[in-house]
């Protein structure tokens, strides 16, 4: 057979046989539940165009379902899987145009809400968020917002004979939460709760310097979980922080007593006379101007010489001398002759003021 006739047969076979691709499947396909809310994820190597991924889901009460997912997505968002009454199932496959890959994971991935389900994985809710407080008779108070109030939105919606069930009673009554608790590895089972609130009072050993809480519960068949170990702060520390508390008010009322007693005796001074009015022991100092030095001469005399009378002769009797002194002056000043002669020869150029 020459290369010639060997090549077309070549050719006619890869034109007669079909054309297969192999598509590969998703790797590290993983589900993630809780809180209800699912998703699920997967990794893909190499992603060609025209690729899509399908998921498929069936449960064991209802019928099956397929979602799709086209890259560069690689989740999927399965939240409305939640009903504790029933189990799901599901898988991933990669699709290009009429080939498929194998679904995966080969086994599959079964889930649920139900607690006590035969399924691989089970999904659960979180606790809200719990306060415990120590008290003084050798026991801590737990205290939690009641479950249902956080995920009521979506588990009242479920839809026939639970709905028949919670249509007789009232809106305001909570489902039973029951729970169990330990403390320091001691166990208080079979405790409930149907408040919004939920509080419980518990004994803790007094030989223990730091008391730690779990709590698991059921809510509606779907198991709930605490976050945490939830702790509560030993006496000694308690009463180092009321000691603390006490000495730093009792350090603010001494600062605030002594600023009171600052500000009344400031207060006090500021109405006491002013040194404006104490002037009875001020000397009386004349100075005039040129022009009215003589003119007021005679007055700042006159106020001069009363004021040394009132200090000589404090009973204000006029003394015989000073009366006679003011008989000559007032003959003199009656007079008025030589005033105007006398005013020309007592001008001084310099200014003079009259100041107290």
């Amino acid at each position: 057979m020459t290369r010639t006739s060997l090549t077309a047969l070549l050719g006619v076979f890869f034109v007669l046989t079909p054309s297969t691709t192999q598509v590969a499947p998703p790797i590290n396909v993983t589900l993630h539940c809780g809180n209800l809310r699912n998703k699920v994820v997967w990794n893909y190597d190499s992603l060609p165009p025209g690729l899509r991924f399908r998921v498929d889901v069936s449960q064991l009460w209802g019928s099956n379902g397929t979602l799709w997912v086209d890259p560069p997505h690689l989740q999927a968002d399965v939240s409305f899987l939640f009903d504790p009454d029933n189990d799901y199932f599901l898988t991933v496959t990669a699709v290009l145009g009429e080939n498929q890959s194998e679904p995966a994971p080969a086994d599959g991935i079964d889930f649920s809400y139900y607690r006590n389900s035969p399924a691989s994985q089970i999904c659960s809710l979180d606790l809200p968020p719990v306060t415990v407080l120590e008290q003084q008779d050798h026991s801590v108070l737990l205290s939690f917002q009641h479950p249902w109030l956080l995920y009521q939105q979506k588990l009242s919606s479920h839809s026939g004979s639970r709905k028949k069930k919670r249509h007789e009673q009232p809106d305001d009554l909570l489902p039973v939460f029951k729970y169990d608790v330990t403390i320091n590895q001691k166990q208080f089972a079979d405790l409930s709760c149907s408040e919004r609130v939920c509080e419980k009072m518990l004994p803790v050993d007094p030989q223990q310097e730091k008391h730690c809480v779990s709590i698991t519960g059921v809510l509606d068949k779907i198991k709930v979980d605490g976050t945490q170990d939830y702790c509560a702060l030993p006496v000694k520390g308690n009463k180092v922080v009321v000691v603390s508390v006490l000495v730093s008010l009792l350090v603010l009322a001494g600062v605030a007593m002594v600023f009171i007693m600052c500000c009344r005796q400031r207060t006090k001074a500021s109405f006491g006379p002013p040194s404006s009015l104490d002037v009875s022991h001020s000397p009386f100092i004349c100075t005039l101007t040129p022009v009215q030095e003589t003119a007021d001469k005679a007055t700042c005399s006159v106020s001069s010489l009363h004021d040394q009378e009132l200090l000589s002769n404090p009973s204000g009797e006029p003394d015989g001398d000073v009366q006679e002194e003011e008989e000559e002056e007032e003959e003199g000043y009656m007079g008025g002759d030589n005033l105007e002669e006398d005013l020309l020869e007592s001008v001084n150029p310099y200014e003079k003021r009259c100041a107290v």
